[in-house]
């Protein structure tokens, strides 16, 4: 049903297929905690007891996205239907030119609400934000950003297409690439779905 719907959108502008490109990353929050006691005696000796409690994952670490929870279920059957078109939905799907203005509109409106960076260029063909980078952070950072690049294509006759890709930071630490990438696919599905029919759960966007 989610499918049907999705295809009934892209059949309404033509369009069709083939998923996403590149994208953008995050890192873990865990670590070793501990406190110290400082006892002084009158004589000035002191003794120092202290307690380390580590947090540690045999064979691995726990990977936290920026502003959204690792995992963030749909609340309810609307929200769960929404997640499964989502899924369904290409990141570069055609259009007719007669609603080209409108679904560019929605593309512009989504990158200056939900991108982590900011908008480098903006054409009737190009929407870009910076690349978005973890800098002196470092690799194992916590707070990934995601930007994007989308692109319009004029077609042959009466329809164009539309290519959405959201990037992530290509300085990732490692094994976390595979985290990005399902990030950014989500995000770059979200906004070609938004693009198609308008619709939006902030909830579920990672930025």
């Amino acid at each position: 049903m989610a499918r049907a719907r999705v295809e009934k959108a892209l059949a309404r502008h033509g369009s069709r297929n083939t998923p996403p490109t590149s994208f953008s990353e995050r890192g873990p929050t865990t670590g070793p905690f501990f406190f110290a006691r400082l006892r002084w005696g009158c004589q000035g000796n002191y003794t120092m007891r202290v307690k380390w409690a580590f947090v540690a994952v045999t064979g691995g670490v726990f990977l936290t996205p920026s502003c959204v929870p690792p995992t963030v279920e749909p609340a309810n059957p609307e929200e769960a239907l929404y997640l499964e078109e989502v899924e369904a939905t290409p990141t570069i799907f055609a259009i007719p030119k007669t609603e080209k203005d409108a679904c560019w509109e929605r593309a512009n409106s989504f990158v200056i609400r939900f991108s982590s960076m900011k908008i480098m260029s903006v054409t009737d063909r190009v929407i870009q934000t910076f690349k978005p980078y973890i800098g002196d952070s470092g690799a194992m950072a916590t707070d990934w950003e995601y930007g994007y690049y989308i692109t319009y294509t004029p077609g042959a006759g009466d329809s164009g297409s539309i290519a959405v890709v959201c990037m992530y930071p290509e300085d990732v630490g490692w094994g976390k690439k595979d985290q990005a990438i399902r990030e950014a696919t989500r995000n770059a599905k979200m906004c070609a779905y938004y693009i198609l029919t308008g619709k939006v759960y902030q909830k579920f966007i990672y930025y």
